[in-house]
């Protein structure tokens, strides 16, 4: 949702798996997806643990030391209070969105 961060993306040495058509949703998108359901819960991911692949066996927690380990499960709850302020939540990575529809 970001541009700046699509930007740089392209400069990095990141294998990009994406259709010739493919886009990132904007907020747009997202508000209208959301919209779609009576109790919408957005919840956003990939901010700071986007700097996982960078991490020895970030990737394999199963196999990786113990301080790769500790690094994610850092990295993923900073993310989680960092989503808390609503400024940020353009320069996350990925979003879920689950809700529920009154009969």
């Amino acid at each position: 949702m970001s541009p700046l961060l699509a930007k740089i993306r392209r400069l990095l040495p990141v294998e990009q798996d994406v259709s010739p058509d493919e886009r990132q949703f904007s907020r747009a998108d997202v508000a209208a997806i959301a919209g779609a359901f009576d109790r919408p819960q957005v919840t956003y991911f990939n901010l700071t643990s986007r700097l996982i692949r960078f991490l020895p066996m970030g990737f394999n927690l199963e196999m990786a030391p113990a301080a790769t380990r500790g690094a994610v499960v850092f990295l993923m709850t900073l993310d989680s209070w960092l989503a808390k302020l609503p400024f940020l939540r353009r320069y996350y990575g990925a979003v879920t969105i689950t809700g529920t529809k009154v009969a």
